[in-house]
């Protein structure tokens, strides 16, 4: 049986079915209760027989009072909508009444009792379906929508603001569009009037072209429409093959670096005419970086590489010219000079962007350049003499023809000179042929001043030489330490050998010097006994004398001697130089130091101690020079060159080897020797260790080094050879604080 019961069949139901019914009902109000508890929607209903209206307790909550806090008409009820939101009330209730069964669903605002108003949702429909002359009741439901209406609010508040960004958006795409237009048809404009061919290729392994100007026409002769289509291409029809390779090359190297290019090159046009272009370009890139567009303008420069070819048959004509020209400014300075200038004078061109004319010619001051430019202007000059002064201090003797041009509004003074050398050689020659009788005697006076001049300073050489010795020998028996003293030791011994050489020549030459310049005296003499009134016959006489004495060889004998002497001298100078350098002390300050320089020094002070038995071979490197003490390092090489030396036993060699490692200068002492034994390894810079003879070494050369080049922050190392012999490598830094 159902239990669903209309209100009609009450009468006929029994007393249990009203009481399921009942049961029913309530079990059904309570779901319907937790359930709008949990949704916090009110119930409300209106009877409109007695004007009341009903709300639950959540409708009271909603509005802010507490449950009894209040009874309400209908009146009371639109009282609190707002009053724009009545009408709305009037017009769903009125319709609702009228249409019944239609449900009624109307958003409005309700004062609450706070004070403010809230949006509710209103929800309702008939209870009862009224009869005649019956008062309906309404009932429904309420909730509060102010969260939603606040979200709608912000939502339309949204749109309309992201309204007014498209429609700025737009209107700023539409004027971009207005520009870019106006660009396009003003950049179209411009490529179609320009001079040459503008281009456009796109980066899709086939280099289609996508844009060609009108100007392609005039430039190759083929029309616009055979380049676009591919039909001509220009690397196939238009470009010399030759330089095909190095245009491309030259182009993607431009690409590569994201660069604009220019090159010129020939091409052929449709009537196979050569043209020369300038193709200027640049890449078109998209936001990657990748290369999507190549563009380009190819411009005719036909003409200019004419005008080229001429400027520069004409310069080479002019800087090849045999005489020597020269354009110089109103200040003196040189604007242009030609080959021959250059030669004549042995200065380079930057040497003439320093000078001025009055630097180079002897005869001009600053003012009177400035008078003589002022008169070339209006008076020319032709085959006048003057001189040039060379770089190296010779004044050359010219011809010069000279006048005032202008060009590009500035005058220049151009000037044409000859060499008159060889001329001036002439004349001098027959000046010389007339005075060489008058000047003979004072020659041979200036010549016998000379020599005896190169005689006192041999004398005084030689002095210097015995004076050095002796220092030396006492600087040996005053040094204190036993290495020292054995270095000099084996030194004196091999200079005192060496320098025999030199003084011997001196020695010698000094007595052949003295010979000849007597019989040279005894025609010198002579001279002086010359009188206006016996001249011819003196002259006669002293013609004899020179036969018998054979006065020419006299004078080549002479020569001779002073050069020995001279050689003998410089040998002298260049063994003491060596030997001050070793032997002298430090300032106790760092000094620039050519390590090449005090190696040698040490293998020339050595060389008597092996000249004939160990073979030297240098390698030195690029090395700049270091920051040190000289003469300590020089008795560093000394002691490592003779370990070296001492090694072997026989004939062999010693390398020396000089490289840069990073910023270190490398020293490297290989011999062909003994080598090191391991069992001395360990006490090769032990102090007062040695495994030389007694009176050969104090066992300090090593130990000392070692200090030596800890000093200078610098390291040394050893190691024995493969093929035999060892091998000491020295680091020292190029610089110190």
């Amino acid at each position: 049986m159902s239990l669903d019961i209309e209100a009609q069949d009450f009468e006929n139901v029994s007393r249990e079915e009203l009481l399921i019914f009942a049961q029913k009902q309530q079990a059904r109000n309570a779901r319907i209760t937790f359930a709008l508890e949990a949704t916090e929607v009110g119930i409300w209903e209106w009877d409109t027989h007695f004007d009341e209206i009903f709300i639950s307790s959540e409708c009271y909550t909603l509005l802010g009072y507490y449950q009894g806090d209040m009874m309400m008409s209908y009146g009371d009820f639109i009282d609190k909508i707002h009053e724009d939101d009545r009408h709305k009330m009037d017009n769903v209730i009125e319709d609702h009444l009228n249409a019944y069964p239609q449900n009624v669903e109307v958003e409005l605002r309700l004062l609450n009792k706070a004070g403010e108003y809230i949006w509710v949702r209103m929800m309702g429909k008939l209870k009862i379906k009224p009869t005649k002359g019956e008062a309906p009741v309404i009932v429904g439901t309420i909730d509060n929508i102010s969260g939603r209406k606040r979200l709608e609010k912000e939502l339309i508040r949204y749109q309309k603001h992201l309204e007014s960004l498209v429609d700025e958006r737009t209107n700023e795409i539409e004027h971009q569009n207005i520009l870019f237009k106006e660009r396009e048809r003003a950049y179209s404009t411009l490529l179609e009037n320009m001079q040459g061919m503008a281009y456009r290729y796109r980066n899709d392994g086939h280099w289609t072209m996508l844009y060609v100007s009108e100007g392609c026409m005039e430039l190759t002769g083929f029309p616009v429409e055979r380049l676009k289509n591919g039909a001509i291409k220009m690397e196939e029809h238009i470009l010399h093959k030759e330089y095909v390779e190095s245009v491309w090359e030259h182009i993607t190297e431009a690409l590569d670096q994201k660069k604009s290019f220019k090159v010129t090159y020939p091409i052929y046009t449709k009537d196979k005419e050569t043209k020369w272009v300038l193709d200027r370009g640049v890449g078109v890139y998209d936001s990657n970086g990748q290369l999507i567009n190549l563009e380009g303008v190819i411009v005719d420069i036909t003409e200019q590489k004419k005008q080229e070819l001429q400027y520069k048959f004409a310069q080479i004509t002019i800087d090849n010219a045999p005489i020597a020209i020269q354009w110089i400014k109103e200040d003196g300075s040189y604007y242009y000079t030609n080959e021959a200038t250059k030669a004549y004078s042995g200065l380079t061109a930057e040497d003439y962007s320093k000078l001025k004319i009055y630097d180079i010619d002897p005869l001009l001051s600053k003012e009177s350049w400035k008078e003589l430019f002022q008169e070339r202007m209006t008076t020319p000059a032709k085959d006048f003499e003057s001189s040039f002064l060379r770089k190296d201090g010779r004044s050359v003797p010219v011809l010069v023809n000279a006048t005032n041009i202008e060009f590009e509004g500035i005058a220049y003074n151009c000037s044409y000179v000859n060499d008159i050398t060889a001329l001036k050689r002439v004349e001098n020659k027959l000046q010389e042929a007339y005075d060489e009788i008058a000047t003979s005697e004072e020659e041979l006076r200036l010549r016998t001043e000379e020599l005896n001049t190169l005689n006192e300073n041999l004398v005084s050489q030689k002095n210097e030489l015995e004076k050095t010795i002796l220092k030396l020998r006492e600087a040996q028996d005053q040094l204190v330490q036993a290495e020292k003293m054995a270095s000099l030791g084996v030194l004196v011994a091999g200079i005192a050998h060496e320098l025999n050489n030199p003084i011997n020549y001196l020695s010698t030459g000094g007595e052949g010097l003295k010979i000849v310049l007597e019989d040279v005296l005894i025609v010198v003499n002579k001279y002086s006994e010359i009188t206006p009134d016996n001249i011819e016959d003196k002259l006669q006489e002293i013609n004899i004398l020179r036969e018998e004495l054979d006065y020419e060889e006299l004078l080549t004998d002479m020569s001779k001697m002073v050069e020995n002497i001279n050689m003998g001298a410089v040998q002298a100078t260049d063994i003491i130089k060596g030997l001050k350098s070793f032997s002298r002390m430090d300032t106790g300050s760092l000094q620039l130091y050519n390590i090449h320089n005090g190696i040698d020094n040490v293998f020339l002070m050595l060389y008597n101690t092996f000249k004939h038995r160990v073979k030297v071979v240098k390698r030195y490197g690029v090395i700049p020079e270091i920051s040190c003490y000289p003469s300590k390092l020089g008795q560093v090489f000394m002691n490592l060159i003779t370990n070296a030396v001492q090694s072997i036993e026989g004939e062999g060699s010693v390398e020396i080897r000089t490289y840069m490692e990073h910023e270190f200068a490398v020293i490297e002492v290989k011999d062909d020797g003994t080598g090191i034994s391991p069992e001395i390894e360990k006490r090769v810079f032990e102090p007062f260790f040695t495994t030389k003879d007694t009176g050969q070494g104090t066992g300090l050369g090593l130990a000392i080094s070692l200090g030596i080049i800890e000093d200078h922050m610098g390291r040394i190392e050893f190691f024995n050879n493969e093929e035999g012999g060892a091998t000491f490598r020295v680091y020292l830094p190029l610089a110190r604080d």
